[in-house]
């Protein structure tokens, strides 16, 4: 399992694709450098912040708000790089954020079935007080939402 961020897989392409989105970005004409540009390299940043995000967090439930929002960080990228095919997109790097969202969608899906697994084997204790967002366990600790709690209640 990758101790450090620079081991993951998912993290190392994302500031590959970042810093290439920076070269593309300095090929701009003046009058795109600033306004889509800006843009680009925002979007591009903010994909990779967030995979770090994730993996510096340790509740299950944030991991996957993080990985989501980096998977929606790299679709909208995905649609500005489209945006700029005309200024010499290659091809290869909208294939390339579309690879990065497919990942973090994966990971998003393990997780919240690693958080499901988790919730099935509660504790099987009766202290348990309601919390502004869902229920908590007075004795061990353990939290979980209505969400959850409806969900694993279906299945």
């Amino acid at each position: 399992m990758p101790v450090s961020i620079q081991q993951l897989r998912i993290y190392r392409e994302a500031r590959e694709l970042e810093d290439q989105v920076y070269e593309l970005v300095k090929k701009f004409p003046v009058d795109e450098f600033y306004d889509l540009g800006n843009v680009l390299r925002r979007e591009s940043a903010a994909v990779s912040h967030h995979i770090m995000e994730a993996h510096r967090l340790i509740s299950y439930r944030y991991k996957i708000d993080a990985l989501d929002n980096a998977r929606r960080e790299a679709i909208s990228i995905k649609h500005s790089i489209g945006v700029a095919e005309e200024l010499g997109v290659d091809q290869k790097l909208i294939e390339s954020y579309e690879g990065i969202a497919q990942q973090c969608l994966s990971l998003s899906e393990w997780l919240q079935g690693k958080l499901e697994e988790r919730l099935r084997k509660t504790c099987q204790h009766l202290e348990f007080t309601d919390t502004l967002d869902g229920h908590k366990c007075g004795t061990c600790g353990l939290e979980w939402t209505e969400e959850e709690q409806a969900r694993l209640d279906a299945a």
